[in-house]
């Protein structure tokens, strides 16, 4: 497939271009598009732009609607989110619902194992995204990790074109890559999570992850399986050496600041940060069909529609 440009973050966090103007697509109004730091007067609106949300269909029987934040360039040519808008009460209570759906989701997967794997989630979705299932991951390690992996996306996929738009300043936008952007409750990059929840179909969107039920039954079978390769290789079944896998992508002991971190957020959940994980693992397995899954798992509140962008 044709090589994927890549954006990157330097300093803090100023938007570059790692080939031309490869990453970025003139809107379809054809518009051209200045950089940022260009000589033009720059005023970005307090409020986002309102743009129609539209469906984006992945499939005959599964239609995923792009419910993450959008993406703005500020007046310093720092990429920036563009985040719901939702006031702190509705925040609030966002979190509160979200705590709640994956206590049930956990539930619905593991029931033997159901509060501890719900610690887990809840201990991930906390550090990664304060519990908002939009989100867009725009620190650098996000970045680097989404954009170097959107080249396993492959051409035959239906959506490896996949765009999303990127407001300047000046009001203009430019089309960038969807795939470079890690998603969702647990960061997680899409061409690399998806296919655990693609499996084999190439008909996943990568604003998917931004659904709640698609990231947390992503993130559980994920876990199940990082569990089984770590004890595989003779780690203890512990929820110290799940996190190590899970958070870093490897089962080997982190530096002692990561280790710390986890025994505090672990610990923070209610949750012994070296007890053994007991897996069933028999409760709605990967094989499960996508649309019945969907139809079956807990949902937080709906979100704002249409979505400013």
């Amino acid at each position: 497939m044709p090589a994927r440009s890549v954006l990157v973050s330097v300093g803090a966090f100023v938007l570059s271009l790692a080939v031309g103007l490869g990453a970025l697509r003139p809107a379809p109004s054809g518009a051209s598009v200045d950089m940022p730091g260009s000589s033009a007067a720059l005023a970005f609106p307090d409020v986002a732009p309102s743009l129609e949300l539209k469906p984006r269909p992945s499939s005959p029987e599964l239609v995923y609607l792009d419910r993450c934040e959008g993406l703005r360039v500020d007046d310093e040519g720092r990429l920036r989110r563009v985040r719901l808008p939702l006031s702190k009460a509705q925040r609030d209570r966002q979190r509160r619902e979200m705590r709640e759906t994956i206590r049930r989701t956990a539930a619905a997967f593991e029931p033997g194992e159901a509060r501890e794997l719900a610690a887990a989630l809840s201990a991930w979705a906390l550090r990664e995204s304060s519990y908002r299932p939009e989100a867009l991951h725009v620190l650098s390690p996000d970045l680097d990790a989404a954009a170097s992996s959107s080249r396993r996306v492959e051409a035959s996929h239906a959506f490896s074109k996949a765009t999303v738009p990127l407001h300047f300043p000046d009001g203009k936008t430019a089309d960038v890559d969807a795939w470079e952007f890690s998603r969702g409750l647990f960061g997680m990059a899409p061409a690399l999570w998806l296919r655990r929840w693609d499996a084999g179909t190439e008909s996943t969107p990568p604003w998917a992850l931004c659904d709640e039920r698609v990231a947390l039954a992503t993130a559980i079978w994920a876990a199940r399986a990082h569990l089984r390769e770590c004890v595989s290789r003779g780690y203890p079944s512990t929820w110290r050496t799940l996190n190590r896998r899970f958070s870093s992508g490897h089962c080997e002991e982190r530096p002692e600041r990561f280790e710390r971190s986890w025994t505090h957020r672990a610990r923070g959940q209610g949750l012994d940060p070296d007890a053994s994980v007991r897996f069933a693992g028999r409760a709605l397995p990967e094989s499960t069909p996508r649309h019945e899954l969907l139809a079956a798992l807990p949902r937080g509140s709906e979100k704002p529609s249409p979505a400013p962008w």
